[in-house]
């Protein structure tokens, strides 16, 4: 697909949902999925769009924004979930070591072991 081959690095697969450009009743939509589906732009929206792909892909600086802009997105959410990853691992620690410290041996063992009942447990602990 030329939208997510802009940068010409590849892309995603196109919206699940753009396999049903036949059955949509709306004339545009129908011509958007089938465009965003096969790459084909046979009706007059889709040939506005892919002529403004081609615009932008020939801005080679623009697309060099596109790709850094990419990259830095990537790097925070990567970061964000680094710091979401520790921020669970602190609780849960924090969780076990209370239940540890308390004697409650077959709480921390089930809370290790199942999702709902650690998650009930984390709750408690973060009110």
């Amino acid at each position: 697909m030329r939208l997510c081959n802009a940068c010409g690095r590849g892309g995603g697969a196109a919206p699940s949902n753009a396999r049903a450009w036949a059955d949509a009743a709306d004339p545009d939509l129908c011509d958007l999925l089938r465009y965003l589906r096969e790459d084909s732009a046979g009706g007059e929206l889709s040939r506005e769009i892919d002529s403004l792909v081609d615009e932008y892909n020939s801005d080679r600086k623009w697309v060099s924004r596109v790709m850094m802009l990419e990259e830095d997105i990537a790097m925070r959410c990567r970061r964000e979930r680094a710091e979401g990853r520790e921020e669970g691992a602190g609780e849960m620690a924090a969780l076990m070591a209370r239940l540890l410290k308390e004697g409650r041996v077959e709480e921390a063992a089930r809370a290790a072991e199942d999702v709902a009942f650690r998650e009930r447990m984390l709750s408690k602990e973060r009110a």
